[in-house]
């Protein structure tokens, strides 16, 4: 799931996506508890570590539209959902996850 959820954050925050990328990769070299098949886990979880508020659960993440689902891996998964739950409605646009001000 976490896998699939990384290919949904947004584009605008590619340098951020890169750095937590790095850190998670620092993090395992330095020992850090966590498999080369948790990687994934990790990694969104430090993202969204960094994000505006800070810490947000998945299911959370997806309900704020923190991820965009009009990327083209979400697609057919939203396509199969929405028909699967009768589902006619349109998703929010994702905001920024770049730290606001004020």
């Amino acid at each position: 799931m976490e896998t699939f959820l990384l290919a949904l954050r947004v584009d605008e925050q590619a340098a951020l996506r890169k750095h937590a990328e790095s850190a998670v990769d620092l993090a395992s070299a330095h020992g850090a508890a966590f498999t080369p098949l948790q990687r994934d886990k990790a990694l969104i979880h430090t993202w969204l570590a960094w994000c505006d508020p800070p810490g947000r659960q998945l299911h959370d993440a997806v309900k704020q539209a923190m991820l965009d689902p009009t990327r083209p891996y979400a697609e057919p998964f939203l396509a199969w959902f929405k028909a699967l739950y009768e589902i006619h409605q349109a998703p929010p646009s994702p905001p920024d996850c770049a730290r606001r001000d004020g």
